[in-house]
Order: structure tokens, then sequence, then C-alpha cells
């Protein structure tokens, strides 16, 4: 059985698909960035700070990884798939969950050093903690354009 490469136009739908899929997480990074900003503002202490941090690693590492998806669909061919494009877009990306895995970390740290004292410390290193472990998988399960390259390269549909 012979093997047929991928259909650009199925693999430039996929492209845009992935876009549209990070893009939607901006919009959830950025409402997590409009909360820290908010407690930072209401109160006197700095908690809303690590919510920041990851609002803004989650907005930026999800255009980044957007943008890549983005720039692979326009510049691939719609009667063929291309694999320069891709393996460009992954190395982007690439970078767009470096920085998100660096903001988690950021903001973990951020959490547990600014957390007040008293009895709402657990609760504020757990929430801030938590959220920076959810954009740390967040990044590490980013793999989309990792896949579909792999997928392009096998010759799988």
């Amino acid at each position: 059985m012979v093997r047929l490469p991928p259909d650009g136009r199925a693999v430039r739908r996929r492209l845009l698909v992935i876009a549209a899929s990070y893009l939607s997480a901006v919009v959830v990074a950025g409402l997590v960035l409009r909360a820290g900003i908010s407690a930072g503002r209401t109160g006197g202490h700095p908690i809303g700070l690590p919510w920041v941090v990851v609002g803004l690693g989650g907005v930026l590492g999800g255009v980044i990884v957007a943008a890549a998806a983005l720039y692979a669909r326009r510049r691939s061919h719609a009667g063929r798939a291309d694999p320069i494009p891709l393996a460009r877009a992954v190395m982007l990306a690439r970078i767009g969950r470096l920085l998100m895995l660096a903001a988690a970390v950021v903001a973990a740290v951020l959490g547990v050093l600014l957390a007040p004292a008293g009895d709402e410390r657990t609760f504020a290193i757990a929430t801030s903690t938590g959220l920076a472990a959810l954009l740390a998988a967040f990044a590490l399960l980013a793999n989309d354009l990792t896949r579909l390259r792999q997928h392009v390269k096998s010759g799988r549909p």
C-alpha cells in the first residue's frame, strides 16, 4: 500500500483550527490577567502579581503559538503540504511554550513569596501555584503543531 502525502487543504484547515483554539486560550489567559490587575488595584498587598504573570505568560505564549500556526498556513500551498513552513512554525511555537513555562515558574515562586501571613496564606499559595501549574500543563501539552508536522513528514493524512 502506497502512502500519499497529506492534502495541503487538510493541513491548512488543521492549522486554522489550531490557531483558533489558541486564540480562545488567549481570551481565557486575558481574563486571568485582568483578574490579577484588579486584585492588585483593590488591596495594598501585591497578591495579584502571580495572576498577572500567569495571564501575561498565557497571552503571550498563546499569541505566539497561534501566530506560528497562521504563519505556516499562509506559507503552505493548497495542493500539497509543505514541511518547511511547518518546521519554522514548530520552532516558533516552542519559543511560546518555553515562555509559558518560564512564566509558570515565576508565578509559582511569586505566589509563595507574596502570600500574606495569616489564615489566608495557604489559600493564596494554593491558588497561585494552582494557576501556575495549569499554565505549565497547558504549555507542556500544547504540541499540536509538532504532531501535525510529524503527520506531514510521515505521509499520514
